[in-house]
């Protein structure tokens, strides 16, 4: 994703107008998603925001959000576990004008 960028145990970006991934698990490590915070930091723009789930080794995803955000909105998805190679995909109305962070615990499998 344009944008994309990662602190401690945080992965920030913004939204593109095709869906994309937003963070895979790496190996040997399980996620829990703490929390994903998006904003629509847009001045007049409506955003249709929608987020997925995408299991590893499948090619399918399962939406765990989908929702218009007016202009300023702020929306915010609780915690949810992720295992290996798992996915975490979204996409916006308009490219760069919805920001994400994921805040994360992980967990070495070892």
């Amino acid at each position: 994703m344009a944008g994309a960028g990662s602190l401690k145990n945080t992965i920030v970006g913004k939204l593109a107008a095709t869906e994309g991934d937003l963070h895979t698990v790496a190996s040997l490590t399980l996620r829990q998603i703490r929390k994903i915070v998006l904003s629509n930091t847009h001045a007049s723009n409506v955003n249709q925001v929608k987020l997925y789930a995408r299991l590893s080794g499948s090619a399918s995803s399962y939406q765990l959000f989908d929702r218009k955000l007016q202009p300023g909105d702020i929306a915010i998805i609780e915690a949810f576990d992720l295992d290996i190679g798992d996915k975490i995909r979204g996409v916006a109305t308009n490219a760069d004008q919805v920001d994400y962070m994921i805040s994360l615990h992980r967990e070495s499998v070892l």
